[in-house]
């Protein structure tokens, strides 16, 4: 005769489980909240729903694949505000348009024609574009950390 194990909801996980369990929860609740980082100056700038939905699920797929990055929408935001700050070197006008036609695929909205041309990011500009990644995710968890809020 072939035993079975069951477990039930009422099964009492072991310590280490249960401390797997937390932090995947705080992981993920954190990566909801985190907030969203821009140029200094516009804080209040208001990110339009379709943007802000997108982060949203992009965070949530980074954080469940384990990749600690902003998202590229979030990137997208950022470079948008920067972008009011000071004019992009080409370099950095090749990778806001990257982003900005991923988003657009993405979202399925209709690609502009000043973006029309599909971009490839040269070795130095994906090096860049994950180093802010990395940088404004850092960030936001810093900010998190000291009472900030999404």
């Amino acid at each position: 005769m072939k035993q079975s194990i069951q477990t039930t909801l009422f099964d009492i996980p072991s310590k280490k489980d249960e401390r797997e369990f937390v932090d995947s929860c705080m992981e993920l609740f954190n990566t909801i909240r985190r907030p969203k980082i821009v140029m200094p100056l516009f804080e209040d700038a208001a990110i339009p729903d379709n943007i802000r939905n997108q982060i949203f699920m992009e965070r949530i797929l980074l954080a469940r694949n384990g990749e600690k990055l902003a998202s590229e929408a979030e990137t997208l935001w950022y470079l948008s505000t920067a972008s009011l700050s000071a004019p992009f070197s080409y370099s950095w006008y090749r990778i806001f348009l990257y982003l900005f036609r991923r988003w657009c695929m993405n979202t399925k909205k209709e690609i502009p024609e000043f973006a029309g041309e599909e971009i490839v990011l040269e070795e130095l500009e994906q090096r860049e574009l994950k180093r802010l990644r990395e940088w404004l995710y850092s960030k936001s968890m810093e900010h998190l950390k000291k009472g900030g809020k999404g």
